[in-house]
């Protein structure tokens, strides 16, 4: 249930997943790799060895830098607070600290100044952080029998290429066809949501963040990073509840040195891992460890048919697991027998190269509804001249290839009493039940 378009794996490697909807191979488009290097650019911090911290010395760094004028007393508290490898990562501007992180530095005697004339990056000191900064008064009025997650970019006013231009709402349904925002939703900055309730909470993922809400006392917990063991890199999780009551994520491994979901610049055909994690005891959907083997592996060709694979969506219909791939503006369909879930899934065979969405629909969100015996592949697709919109298509089986005819507008940006200029995109798909 999670989708990517451009994902910087936080700010530790360079590593950068660009999934395209404008090429029909799912191949990047030479625009979008220069989107991609300029955010890179933009995002990286400067190469120390050394934090930037000096006692009680001017730092000749950056004026938002609230280090610059640390005294002895405030660098022990916050290595007490933080620890020495937090204190290390953050005052090399390495990452940028997280709200609570934020807070000990003002336990500590720091302030965070805003930047002047907004100027500040984003990761940087004193800029917004990537995820959010929640809060309610209330619980918000989440009563829909379904939630959606997505993001909005109005392209009027912004590069909607850039994922920092990107705002994650959630919508509820009664239906699955008419949806509207949560009443008291605030958009917040983020890219490729996915979601999924548990009990009494929801969690929100967007790349390597959680955001987790409570419904029953409206309060929201977060961002914070997720961690896979190993250090492994992975972009596009995908939650799912197992049937112990965990949380698994399916993904899409990483790689340095380029886009994660097409092969490196110098490679002709390269091999896509899927790959699945479950959640570690305690961590609450923050911390995850790897599951043995693949789940999905795809061969990919720079020549051919097929030069993309990404965002794996992962349900259950009743009988087994359905896992939905992305190619770009398509969608490929795999599958699980019921025991099967962190098995190897296989490509249906009654779908033309086992794809069930060929240039109508990507980054796609399944569920079967067990009332009308359909499944519901929700997906959203470009058209020329017109703004992004996410599409469900209602089928009973996997045996045809949707058409243009079968998908149905769901959410707009106009629907949504957004701008008719606004991309609606990326659909993460939950039942709201515990």
């Amino acid at each position: 249930m999670k989708k990517i378009f451009l994902i910087f794996l936080f700010f530790l490697t360079p590593a950068l997943a660009c999934s395209s909807l404008s090429d029909a191979t799912g191949g990047l488009a030479a625009t979008e790799t220069a989107v991609a290097a300029k955010v890179m650019t933009q995002l990286a911090p400067a190469q120390t060895s050394d934090p930037v911290v000096s006692e009680g010395e001017p730092s000749q760094l950056s004026p938002f830098n609230p280090f610059e004028n640390i005294t002895a007393d405030q660098k022990a508290c916050l290595k007490q607070v933080w620890g020495d490898e937090t204190f290390q990562a953050i005052t090399s501007f390495q990452r940028p600290p997280a709200p609570d992180e934020v807070k000990a530095m003002s336990d500590c005697g720091l302030t965070l100044p805003p930047p002047p004339n907004g100027t500040a990056q984003p990761g940087s000191i004193g800029a917004p952080a990537l995820g959010p900064t929640l809060s309610s008064l209330a619980p918000l009025d989440i009563t829909g029998h379904y939630l959606m997650s997505f993001h909005a970019c109005d392209t009027a006013t912004a590069e909607c290429r850039d994922p920092r231009n990107h705002q994650v709402y959630l919508a509820q349904s009664d239906d699955g066809a008419q949806w509207s925002i949560i009443p008291g939703w605030t958009p917040y900055a983020g890219s490729v949501p996915d979601v999924i309730r548990r009990g009494n909470t929801l969690y929100l993922y967007t790349p390597n963040q959680l955001v987790r809400y409570h419904l029953d006392t409206g309060i929201f917990e977060g961002p914070m990073e997720v961690t896979v063991s190993n250090g492994e890199m992975f972009v596009d999780p995908s939650p799912f509840v197992d049937d112990q009551g965990r949380l698994v994520l399916f993904f899409l491994y990483g790689q340095v040195g380029g886009d994660p979901a097409g092969c490196l610049p110098n490679e002709t055909t390269c091999e896509k891992r899927f790959g699945s994690a479950t959640e570690v005891e305690g961590s609450d959907g923050a911390s995850f460890t790897v599951d043995e083997g693949d789940r999905a592996t795809i061969t990919l060709s720079t020549s051919g048919g097929i030069r993309s694979a990404s965002d794996p969506d992962i349900f259950f219909d009743g009988t087994q697991y359905v896992l939905y791939i992305s190619h770009g503006p398509s969608t490929s369909v795999w599958t699980s027998p019921p025991d099967g879930l962190r098995g190897a899934y296989t490509q249906v065979s009654t779908l033309p190269d086992g794809m069930l969405s060929n240039g109508t629909g990507g980054v796609a969100a399944g569920y079967f509804d067990p009332i009308t015996q359909q499944y519901w592949t929700f997906a959203h697709a470009g058209k020329q001249n017109q703004a992004t919109a996410i599409r469900r298509a209602t089928h009973a089986d996997f045996s045809r290839q949707l058409s243009e005819g079968d998908w149905n507008v769901t959410i707009s940006g106009a629907s949504l009493g957004l701008t008719q200029t606004s991309n609606v995109e990326s659909p993460g798909f939950t039942v709201n039940k515990p």
